[in-house]
């Protein structure tokens, strides 16, 4: 994922959760920024034509320090429940961690395939078992008549 300084941060918020299930909070100064452009907060000493390239294993200590470097702007990432996350996490990791995330292999894990005819051959199974069931039932019901009746 590229970043420059004409992306606004609505834009940049976007992109970062559908990329990586995260979120960041943005910083001028002590002061949240939200609906401008990354060029009206970044330090007007750094180059305006800088870019930010990042990708899942980028660790958020290192886009933590991309933006203060390059941009001159403070960024905290923040999963998506608004809680900050370990320095040393990578932000493809992070999603992982997500509740929402489930990797593809995990998808897969859960779905299970059944066959028609196995379906078939578990009907038969189940109504093989009923039948036990009832034959033993009326079987300790007749022993109790029995029992009852002496």
């Amino acid at each position: 994922m590229k970043i420059t300084l004409d992306m606004s941060i609505s834009n940049l918020l976007d992109s970062f959760d559908r990329e990586f299930g995260i979120t960041l909070g943005i910083y001028k100064g002590a002061k949240k920024s939200n609906n401008i452009k990354l060029f009206e907060i970044a330090d007007p000493r750094k180059n305006q034509k800088a870019s930010i390239v990042i990708d899942k294993d980028t660790s958020v200590e290192t886009l933590e320090a991309m933006f203060r470097d390059k941009f001159g702007i403070r960024v905290q990432v923040k999963d998506r429940d608004g809680n900050t996350v370990s320095q040393s996490s990578t932000l493809g990791g992070i999603r992982k961690l997500s509740k929402d995330y489930i990797d593809e292999d995990e998808r897969h894990k859960k779905i299970s395939l059944v066959d028609d005819d196995d379906e078939d051959a578990n009907e038969e199974d189940n109504k093989e078992t009923k039948k036990e069931l009832n034959k033993n039932t009326k079987k300790n019901t007749e022993k109790k008549k029995i029992k009852l009746i002496f």
